[in-house]
């Protein structure tokens, strides 16, 4: 049906039954090339779903072009919102069905365990505990547990994501990920290319196995050893102007990508090293020196503050070319410490 309106209803499903709002042409003699259930308004329902996840059982089901998916409340185990599975029976296109376009799903609010799996224009929805799945689709203003970037050309911005986002379909063609909160991991498969990701602020760590991607001006911290690294060989990436900290590495430093195709460049903080050389015996209360280098990448790090901590206390000195020759003398007899920290300044990293 056409320009059909649902609206203000309670749908409830128990037990063995199918999808809660369908829109088909599933088994429908539909002639070739004729796209039918468009223009449709599902809106301000709420859907109750069997307690059991089913394979039969989705909410909200689509096919046609410019439906609108709107306010609506699911509390449902499985789908949330998807597209038709199948095609008409007299279409002549098998179980392909090709015209499924310029649908909007809007300020909608998913509970339990589903989300959304189809959709052409996806904002403003709440996902208790599901994922969004994009294929050649806008996102934008959305709140989900996960992501899926499925295939075509898709566009995602200005979401928050509160688990892992993925993509490892030969399918997509090109994405655009901007300004979003991702508070997972990230994969990009060995078949994928063309993903751009663009400050976004993301806690977690990326597998990189694709090539031909870029990230630029993201902010990435992570608890593993490396911000992006790839388990396989990937090429002609691009990872320049992020703020990257690991739990072992920040900057450029945290990157592991074996192929020197890739482009990893002004990434910041900047690694900094603290050395030391002093005497293994000293004399009670005799001045010794302790020569202190501070570097990065294997250059002196001129004019910076350094904190030295002793037994006699905390003192803060400045290393005018990089090298400085600290007097120390001790006053007991015994094992003493000396530590040097360097708290950062600017774009350079903490050392100790």
């Amino acid at each position: 049906g056409d320009y059909c309106t649902l609206v203000n209803n309670t749908v409830v499903g128990v037990g063995n039954v199918g999808n809660l709002i369908y829109l088909t042409t599933y088994n429908v003699d539909i002639p070739r090339n004729i796209t039918y259930n468009s223009h449709n308004l599902i809106a301000n329902n709420t859907l109750r779903g069997p307690q059991q996840a089913a394979s039969i059982c989705w909410g909200i089901v689509l096919s046609g072009t410019d439906n609108l998916v709107e306010n609506n409340t699911l509390y449902f185990n499985g789908s949330g919102v998807n597209v038709q599975w199948g095609s008409g029976s007299g279409d002549g296109e098998g179980e392909g069905l090709f015209n499924i376009s310029g649908n909007t799903i809007r300020n909608n609010k998913f509970y339990i365990s589903c989300g959304i799996s189809g959709g052409d224009v996806i904002y403003n929805n709440y996902i208790e505990n599901g994922q969004i799945k994009v294929s050649n689709a806008l996102v934008y203003n959305n709140t989900a547990t996960s992501l899926t970037i499925d295939e075509g050309n898709s566009e995602v911005r200005d979401n928050i994501i509160n688990g892992d986002i993925t993509a490892t379909s030969d399918k997509i063609k090109s994405a655009v990920l901007v300004n979003n909160t991702i508070n997972g991991n990230i994969e990009i498969g060995q078949r994928v290319s063309n993903i751009t990701f663009i400050e976004n602020n993301i806690t977690g760590s990326v597998t990189l196995d694709g090539s031909n991607n870029v990230f630029t001006n993201n902010r990435i911290t992570s608890e593993d050893e490396y911000t992006i690294y790839s388990k396989r060989t990937c090429t002609n990436n691009v990872i320049t102007d992020n703020y990257l900290l690991s739990a072992e590495n920040a900057g450029d430093d945290s990157i592991y990508l074996k192929d020197a195709s890739n482009i990893i460049e002004n990434n910041i903080p900047i690694n900094t090293k603290i050395d030391l050389a002093a005497p293994w015996e000293v004399t009670v209360n005799t001045t010794t020196p302790i020569t202190i280098i501070l570097t990065t990448k294997g250059e002196l790090l001129p004019q910076q503050e350094l904190t030295i901590t002793t037994g006699n206390g905390n003192e803060t000195v400045t290393t005018e070319n990089g090298i400085l020759i600290y007097q120390y003398t001790p006053t007991t007899i015994g094992e003493e410490t000396v530590t040097v920290t360097f708290k950062g300044e600017g774009n350079y990293y903490t050392s100790t």
